[in-house]
């Protein structure tokens, strides 16, 4: 959730259909979402939005 700009929460949720992440994998997801929220929400802004192309990240090893 956004206000005046800044990220105030984050929800995480199951997909119905989709079998749950394993509890590491979760985990795993979580931190990565945490780290990288506001370019997530940024390329979310600019391609939904501000119909701007957007580049995808490839993320290639596990955060520390």
């Amino acid at each position: 959730m956004l206000e005046n700009g800044q990220l105030l929460e984050i929800r995480f949720s199951d997909t119905p259909g989709k079998a749950p992440l394993t509890n590491i994998e979760s985990q795993y997801f979580r931190e990565l979402v945490n780290n990288q929220a506001m370019e997530i929400v940024q390329k979310w802004v600019d391609f939904f939005v501000l119909r701007k192309n957007v580049t995808p990240t490839v993320i290639a090893r596990r955060l520390k």
